[in-house]
């Protein structure tokens, strides 16, 4: 393991889902959201979404809220 790496997630993507959770304030995280505050694309943000519950970092709700 690496010494970035916190229960299999990486620096990169911690630093991400931080991002998006400082912005978010609370309530849902959608990918809109996501592409939003991370300037990325609706698909990049919903890889992320999907690789952050996949791995338990978030939780979905229904198809494409969190």
């Amino acid at each position: 393991m690496n010494k970035n790496d916190i229960a299999g997630i990486g620096k990169l993507s911690r630093y991400r889902l931080s991002e998006v959770l400082r912005k978010v304030r609370g309530g849902c995280i959608t990918p809109k959201k996501v592409a939003q505050f991370l300037n990325v694309s609706r698909t990049q943000a919903r890889t992320f979404l999907s690789s952050w519950a996949a791995n338990g970092w978030l939780f979905r709700v229904r198809q494409g809220v969190y």
